[in-house]
């Protein structure tokens, strides 16, 4: 079993989410490893031996910038569907433009 020494947070530090993985790898010349802690919420944090600190990999949805930027988003997809439709084009060339500019 691997034993992650840098990390400390035992859950997510946004939303209280449990561990849902961890590993390390990729010894670093000053002896140090790269390791890695998941949470369930889909947040991840990382040592890197080269700053000698915990980054964030992967932010927490839960943040409230991620809410934020989720939502603004949202604002704009609705905002381009309806700039798209209005255009003076040919309806094929608007369906392609939906589809590549808008998620599913």
């Amino acid at each position: 079993m691997v034993t992650i020494k840098r990390i400390k947070a035992l859950t997510c530090p946004t939303c209280k989410a449990e561990i849902s993985g961890e590993r390390r790898d990729q010894r670093h010349t000053n002896g140090y490893w790269n390791e890695y802690r998941a949470f369930t919420c889909g947040c991840a944090l990382r040592f890197s031996p080269n700053f000698m600190k915990v980054e964030v990999a992967n932010v927490c949805p839960s943040h409230p910038k991620e809410k934020e930027k989720r939502e603004k988003r949202k604002v704009a997809a609705i905002k381009l569907e309806k700039y798209i439709n209005r255009l003076d084009v040919d309806d094929s060339w608007k369906a392609s433009a939906l589809q590549a500019y808008l998620p599913a």
